[in-house]
C-alpha cells in the first residue's frame, strides 16, 4: 500500500493558502533574498581583492568590518558598493598618459561603473516571497555609495586640464568597453543622475524627506552643480560647495545650504552610527551633574579614538551627540584631519 503524501509546507499552503504566513520560518524572506540577489563574478572578484584596511580607513565604512562587504544580503550591499569606491579611489590618475597607457585610471572607471551597475542591481531588485521592511532605506544607502564613487571621479578630472591627455574624459566619457555606465555622457551628467536616482529610491520607499540619507542627497545634488549648466572644470569641489548652493533653498530638507553641510552630515552619521558603544556610560536612572561628569569621563576617551572623514576646510567642525534623552548632549570638536580635538558636555 502507497502511503499517502506527507502534508508538507507546501501541501498545506495550497489547501489553505492563508496558513502560507504563518508557516514562514525566521529568516525564510532574508534567505530567499539571499539566493536571488547576486553580482557577477567580475564584481565578486573586484570586492573580495579590497583589503580591509581600506575599509578601516574610511569612516562611513568601519562598521563593514570584518566581512560584510563580501555578503549577499541586501543590508550588507552598501558594504559592497562602498568596497568599489574605496578600490577605485585608490587608483592612482596620471593626467599626462594617454587613456590608452593609463591603466590605473582605466581600472578606476571600470570600478565606478561596476560600483553603478551593482547598486542597480539592488534598486531594481524585486524579492520573492515579500519585501523586507528595510529594502528602500537597503538600495538609497548603496546607491548613495555608488553616487560617492561617480562624484570622487567626477571632482578628480575636474580638477585637471583640458589640454592634459586624459581632460577630455571629464566631457566626453570613458570607451563603452572599459567602463559602460561612463560612455557617451559627461561625468557631471554621470554623477548628477546618480543623486537624482537616489532622491527617486527614496521617495519611491516613502523615506522622509528629512531622512539623513535623502537630505545629503538632495545638498550633494546642489553641491556638484547638478542645477546649473556646465562641466565642472570651473572649480573645484571646495568651490562648487561656496558656488553651486549660494542661494538654493533647501528649507525642506533642514536649512539653507552651506558649504560645510555635507560635511557635517558625513560626520553626524559616523556619530550616530557609532554613538550605541556609549550606552555602557549611562545609569537608568542617572540624573543631575553627577551623571553628565560621570559621562563625560566616560564616553569622551571613547569619542576621542573616533575617526571621521577627513575635510578641505580649515577649523574645527562643532558636533553635539545625543547619547541619553535625560541628559545634555556630548559636545565634540572634530578637525580637518577627522580626529576629535576636544570633548565635553554641550548645553541641551
Amino acid at each position: 500500500m502507497i502511503p499517502p503524501p506527507a502534508r508538507t509546507s507546501r501541501s498545506i499552503s495550497r489547501r489553505h493558502p492563508w496558513l502560507a504566513w504563518l508557516l514562514l520560518a525566521p529568516g525564510t524572506l532574508a534567505a530567499q533574498e539571499r539566493r536571488a540577489l547576486t553580482e557577477g563574478p567580475e564584481v565578486r572578484s573586484a570586492v573580495s581583492k579590497v583589503k580591509t584596511d581600506l575599509l578601516k580607513a574610511d569612516a562611513l565604512l568601519a562598521s563593514c568590518l570584518p566581512k560584510r562587504h563580501l555578503a549577499a544580503d541586501g543590508a550588507d550591499w552598501s558594504c559592497k558598493v562602498g568596497a568599489l569606491r574605496v578600490a577605485a579611489a585608490a587608483e592612482g590618475l596620471d593626467p599626462k598618459l594617454p587613456l590608452e597607457k593609463n591603466k590605473a585610471l582605466l581600472r578606476r572607471a571600470r570600478l565606478v561603473s561596476q560600483a553603478l551597475d551593482t547598486a542597480d542591481a539592488l534598486g531594481f531588485y524585486k524579492p520573492p516571497g515579500g519585501t523586507p521592511e528595510d529594502l528602500p532605506r537597503w538600495q538609497v544607502n548603496a546607491q548613495a555609495e555608488a553616487c560617492r564613487a561617480a562624484q570622487e571621479l567626477f571632482v578628480a578630472l575636474a580638477e585637471i586640464p583640458e589640454a592634459e591627455p586624459v581632460g577630455p574624459l571629464l566631457t566626453e566619457g570613458f570607451p563603452p568597453k572599459d567602463a559602460p555606465r561612463l560612455a557617451g555622457k559627461s561625468l557631471k551628467e554621470a554623477a548628477c543622475a546618480c543623486h537624482s536616482r537616489v532622491l527617486a529610491l527614496g521617495r519611491a520607499g516613502f523615506l522622509n524627506e528629512r531622512d539623513e540619507v535623502m537630505a545629503r542627497a538632495q545638498k550633494q545634488f546642489y553641491a556638484a552643480g547638478c542645477n546649473v549648466k556646465g562641466t565642472g572644470r570651473e572649480s573645484s569641489l571646495v568651490s562648487l560647495k561656496q558656488e553651486r548652493t549660494a542661494g538654493v533653498d533647501l528649507s525642506a530638507v533642514g536649512g539653507s545650504a552651506k558649504p560645510q553641510d555635507v560635511d557635517r552630515d558625513d560626520a553626524q552619521r559616523v556619530a550616530d552610527r557609532r554613538k550605541g558603544e556609549l550606552s555602557m556610560c549611562v545609569e537608568d536612572q542617572a540624573r543631575g551633574t553627577a551623571a553628565v561628569e560621570k559621562l563625560v569621563r566616560c564616553a569622551c576617551p571613547m569619542m576621542g579614538r573616533w575617526r571621521f572623514p577627513k575635510r578641505e576646510t580649515e577649523g574645527s567642525l562643532v558636533l553635539k551627540v545625543v547619547v541619553a534623552e535625560k541628559l545634555p548632549p556630548l559636545q565634540i570638536d572634530i578637525g580637518p584631519k577627522g580626529t576629535v580635538d576636544k570633548c565635553a558636555a554641550g548645553s541641551p
